[in-house]
């Protein structure tokens, strides 16, 4: 009997999940295809990096960040939705600056169901192009170009693009970030000629830096034709950023907060963070 319960839960479960992918245009919330975001870093400051945007996470949080880089980047991220074992929300990104006046980047998402889940077999994947260049000292403008393609029982793919901006004045100090996703609002096309169309999606960032190694920040999110989302985060680095400690609040649900909280370590050129 117990068997029987848990098995229904899990179809139950993943049916949820799946009908957000297959029609994103109806679910305010969002969670196919790039809506989950990316990032441990972001993810324990509360999703509020729109900004911030000063690592290979800015690829998918504000594109235009991309352009004061550096140094060469490669970013790994597994997350195990739900904590289940049911579905894998995976993304690995690389940045290469000056490259013109800015900097390339490549990235992957992927989204699965694992072997656990027996009765489906749901695949989603997200290809990006990333380039992000500054047009003068305080502005950097960078834009994504992205396939879709979704594998369940029938396959669908789309293109969509993003574009973004940040400027940061005061000598760093206060950054404003704007991102607008899939302005495009790309369809998805299935095998069966059918057509789900994804959102658009605009993000508002302000970052205030009071020193070097702390970043507070605030963005304000909104699903087109949903309710504005708030994202509150902090950041704090020790011991010359070999240590780094985050936390944050969501509201995405009306009078509801969500805390989050993250940390890194860091040696040389590796850093690990979880959230």
């Amino acid at each position: 009997m117990r068997h029987a319960v848990y098995k229904l839960f899990l179809i139950v479960l993943i049916a949820f999940v799946l009908s957000v992918a297959h029609y994103p245009s109806q679910k305010a919330e969002g969670g196919a295809f790039d809506r989950i975001g990316i990032g441990a870093r972001p993810k324990g400051m509360g999703d509020a990096f729109t900004a911030i945007s000063d690592d290979g996470n800015s690829i998918y949080w504000n594109p235009a960040g991309i352009a004061r880089i550096e140094k060469s980047e490669l970013i790994l991220m597994h997350k195990d939705l739900f904590s289940l074992g049911l579905i894998n929300y995976e993304f690995l990104g690389y940045v290469h600056p000056n490259m013109g006046n800015g900097s390339l980047g490549f990235s992957w998402i992927r989204l699965d169901t694992t072997r656990n889940v027996e009765f489906m077999n749901y695949t989603e994947n997200t290809y990006i192009i990333s380039y992000g260049m500054r047009i003068a000292r305080p502005f950097s403008l960078g834009a994504n170009i992205k396939y879709y393609s979704v594998d369940y029982k029938e396959g669908g793919s789309g293109l969509g693009a993003d574009i973004g901006i940040l400027y940061k004045t005061f000598a760093g100090h206060l950054n404003l970030g704007l991102l607008y996703q899939d302005f495009n609002r790309p369809k998805i096309r299935w095998d069966t000629q059918a057509e789900d169309q994804l959102p658009a999606n605009l993000r508002l960032g302000i970052g205030f830096k009071p020193n070097p190694f702390m970043n507070v920040a605030l963005d304000l999110d909104k699903l087109l034709e949903s309710y504005v989302e708030t994202h509150l985060g902090i950041e704090w680095w020790l011991l010359k950023r070999g240590i780094g400690l985050r936390t944050g609040l969501i509201n995405q649900d009306k009078g509801k907060w969500n805390f989050t909280m993250g940390g890194s370590l860091g040696y040389r050129f590796f850093r690990f963070d979880y959230a």
